[in-house]
């Protein structure tokens, strides 16, 4: 016999069943889909849950891939530069045909106690839709023995961390691939650029770009999203793998709420638990067509982290400065800054800790050669409480760095530098490989962010920059062996940017008295 699941709305409609599972075990599923020409896709669905009786709030989901009339429409507008496949048969567009549909092996999380298995159908329209549904069947598999490569395997993913996230690198959309669509750099939702995808058919877009991961490691993804004209929704997804380099089989997904088209433009974020197996990630983000009328998606500072937590109350104690003392953090050589074990903590919260911190200095181009061995940029807390560091990044454009898992106190400056600066008494972190940013000598752009993807700061910096108290974040290059400083005041708003010949790593300028430790 056969189960039908007929629907009349344009909701998205699934059959379920609940099952316990063993966390960090590996399973798979399957099922005969036979879906009419009034549904764009259905598919299997796999969502892991940490109670014993798959109630609560999900922890992640993976999908197979998916069947119906939508899986056939990559794009049909091929003047705007759009692939049409409408017209292959299904087997020559990638993903099963009507028919078997498999899912797995995948690896249930290692908090995962019991999983949903639906079997989903997302319907073309109001009108009628109809899957039929044949021999469903879920239960525990053999872990691969290897990735399932769909090509030769690429050089492995070492970075946790996004390239050109804010789609300001000059080579428009360096970094990021397309799925469907056209794509292209615009204006941005705020300041500076954006990325804008462009659909003229019914089928799901994407931007994607691949990570390396570390499996059980814990991630939090954020974007600005404003979908318009016929779209449907926006949202963004990690899809993990375990190969390096994110080809194979997919092993697992976890996806953000969603803003629905015509909404203003949103942040919104997830946060999601790699699986055990998991070696990379394809970070994407998705356009969703209500139909064939043009819709659109612009996309601004996409932001990945690495989810960490701090033990504020093991930071080794440090007594607000006081009076123009404030404006000063001394530390002995002996505590270069270094990472500490890892604990969860939500971003969210990490991020509202971290967001008077500021770019106080940096020296762009030092006396001394190499250049990136010995550049180096200061971060300062400007909030009259500890301010842990722990997933906020300083970026170029094209790179990232992490900054170090410690606390700072009310008043209190890193300096992250290459390898063989000398900076005294400042309380200095050298990330392991170098500096990684570029901080060209003749002018760039670096940008502070949170761990919850915030942008905190930036200056930008050149030759014909404006050297005044107020102007943002444009600032004169300086010259060989000078540093451009910047003095905030304790809300965090920018009062003077100026060159200095003599540069202070470590003790950052403050206009007014930081206040009390809180």
């Amino acid at each position: 016999q056969s189960a039908v699941l007929l629907s009349t709305t344009p909701a998205s409609a699934w059959l379920e069943q609940r099952v316990g599972v063993e966390p960090g075990a590996w399973y798979a599923a399957s099922a005969v889909l036979r879906p009419d020409d009034g549904v764009a896709t259905a598919w299997l669905r796999v969502a892991w849950y940490a109670s014993p009786d798959a109630s609560g709030s999900q922890l992640s989901t993976v999908d197979s891939e998916p069947v119906g009339a939508a899986a056939r429409e990559e794009d049909v507008d091929a003047a705007a530069g759009f692939v049409d496949v409408a017209s292959l048969p299904l087997a020559a567009v990638g993903g099963a045909g009507a028919g078997e549909v498999t899912l797995g092996p995948v690896q249930a999380p290692t908090s995962a106690r019991s999983a949903r298995l639906r079997l989903m159908l997302r319907p073309r329209t109001a009108s009628r839709a109809e899957l039929v549904v044949e021999r469903a069947e879920f239960g525990a598999a053999r872990a691969p023995a290897a990735p399932v490569e769909e090509r030769p395997a690429g050089p492995p993913l070492a970075f946790e961390s996004l390239l050109n996230g804010d789609f300001e690198d000059p080579a428009d959309l360096a970094g990021w691939s397309r799925h469907g669509g056209v794509a292209q750099v615009a204006t941005g939702l705020g300041e500076g650029r954006a990325a804008l995808l462009q659909s003229a058919s019914k089928a799901t877009k994407w931007l994607e770009q691949r990570v390396g991961v570390t499996g059980g490691a814990w991630y939090a993804l954020a974007a600005w999203l404003a979908p318009a004209g016929d779209a449907d929704a926006a949202w963004l997804r990690f899809a993990w793998y375990a190969s390096d380099d994110a080809s194979g089989a997919q092993i697992g997904a976890a996806d953000s709420p969603r803003v629905a088209g015509g909404a203003p433009a949103a942040r919104v974020s997830v946060e999601a638990e790699a699986p055990p197996a998991a070696r990379s990630a394809r970070v994407r983000v998705l356009l969703r067509p209500r139909d064939a009328a043009p819709a659109s998606l612009a996309i601004d500072d996409v932001s990945l982290a690495r989810v960490v937590d701090v033990e504020l109350e093991a930071a080794e104690p440090a007594a607000a400065p006081a009076g123009a003392a404030a404006a000063r953090s001394r530390a002995t050589p002996s505590r270069a800054a270094s990472p500490k074990p890892e604990l969860r903590r939500p971003a969210a919260e990490l991020g509202a800790a971290q967001r008077l911190l500021r770019i106080t200095e940096l020296l762009p181009d030092p006396v001394d050669r190499p250049d990136g061995d010995h550049e180096w940029v200061e971060v300062t807390n400007l909030a009259g409480w500890a301010a842990p560091l722990a997933g906020a990044t300083l970026r170029d454009g094209r790179r990232s760095i992490a900054l170090p898992d410690i606390v700072l106190p009310p008043g209190g400056s890193v300096v992250v530098a290459g390898c063989c600066a000398d900076l005294g008494e400042a309380l200095v972190y050298h990330p392991p490989g170098g500096l990684g940013i570029a901080l060209a000598n003749a002018g760039g752009r670096l940008q502070l962010h949170a761990a919850d993807g915030e942008r905190l700061d930036a200056v930008t910096y050149g030759p014909d920059g404006a050297v005044a108290a107020g102007d943002g974040s444009s600032a004169k290059s300086p010259r060989s062996g000078h540093s451009l400083e910047r003095v905030f005041d304790t809300a965090g708003v920018l009062r003077d940017a100026r060159p200095a010949e003599r540069p202070t790593p470590g003790r950052a300028s403050i206009a007014g008295e930081v206040p009390p430790a809180v």
